[in-house]
């Protein structure tokens, strides 16, 4: 087929961020614009009734032609806030589109606001940062149509409009919050962000591994502590032990040197028990000696024989 058709393809922001530089007609930001190889959650503007899908392959053959294409938005400075925003009005251009390019599934634009030009403008978006999202406008040569939508082809971008995430096709999108914008002040781009993260994540995981290794040396130290008390009682088992058998050597000892000591002592005992043995056969014998005697009467052989022991 080669019917030219023109649509606009709407996309909530993801990834929106904003930014002044030195130029006091500028204001910079950076956002996600639509989603590629996935069919919109609805059916964007235009004279297409249908979900919209972009392959990848196909958006990078027609990239450059969204640089340098217009930024436009609905604004009525008579009208009520949420008449603003909520559509497309390409004879309002507000800004330029400078750079596009693909992260992931994402098409993504680098692109300026003349901030000075419409100060009430570029302020309403600072002020509605969290609700902001885009529209794509472009034209395609080729499409195939399935039950989900038309799948375009040989697509040339025409420009961007801003408007109000909730007008978007592609409504699973998001703007990162942007709280700096609001007072005019540089804020990081992605680029910054990425690094940012990788830094704090780098940190953090740092201080884990620090943690879990000094976990890891107080699990070693307790364990030495434990080798150690059980080392010291082991000791001072075998010191009780020790000393122990000094006090049962003394003793042997002690009990050694007093036993030649009962030898001496008893040895007069005896001395005396043999002596009185021996003095009670010789007073026995002077008995019977004195008995053999013929005496008158009894008490004169008992005289005589106290008479000899005295004697």
């Amino acid at each position: 087929m080669s019917k030219k058709q023109t649509i606009t393809l709407q996309a909530s922001g993801n990834d929106f961020t904003v930014k002044t530089e030195s130029h006091s007609n500028k204001m910079k930001f950076t956002a996600t614009v639509m989603y590629l190889d996935q069919y919109s959650d609805g059916v964007p503007d235009g004279s297409v009734w249908e979900k919209i899908l972009l392959e990848k392959s196909e958006c990078e053959k027609s990239l450059e032609t969204m640089n340098l294409m217009g930024i436009n938005c609905v604004w009525d400075e008579w009208g009520k806030a949420n008449w603003q925003f909520d559509g497309h009005d390409p004879r309002n251009k507000i800004g330029v589109v400078e750079n596009t390019y693909i992260e992931g599934n994402e098409l993504k634009i680098d692109g300026i606001i003349y901030k000075r030009d419409f100060s009430d403008i570029s302020q309403f978006i600072r002020n509605t940062m969290e609700s902001m999202g885009f529209s794509i406008e472009a034209s395609f040569n080729d499409w195939e149509e399935t039950e989900e939508g038309l799948i375009i082809r040989d697509v040339e971008f025409t420009g961007v409009s801003m408007l109000f995430k909730n007008c978007a096709a592609y409504s699973d999108t998001y703007i990162e919050t942007l709280s700096a914008s609001k007072k005019d002040k540089e804020i990081m781009t992605q680029e910054e962000r990425n690094t940012f993260m990788e830094e704090v994540t780098n940190s953090i995981m740092a201080k884990i591994n620090e943690v879990q290794e000094q976990e890891k040396q107080a699990s070693e130290l307790e364990a030495l502590k434990a080798q150690i008390e059980t080392l010291q009682a082991s000791n001072k088992a075998l010191e009780e032990e020790n000393n122990s058998l000094k006090a049962n050597a003394k003793t042997v000892e002690a009990k050694s040197k007093e036993e030649p000591s009962k030898e001496k002592e008893e040895e007069p005992k005896e001395d005396v028990k043999a002596s009185t043995v021996t003095s009670d056969l010789k007073t026995k014998a002077k008995f019977v000696e004195a008995s053999n005697v013929k005496y008158d009467n009894y008490g004169a052989m008992i005289n005589a024989f106290i008479k000899s022991i005295n004697g």
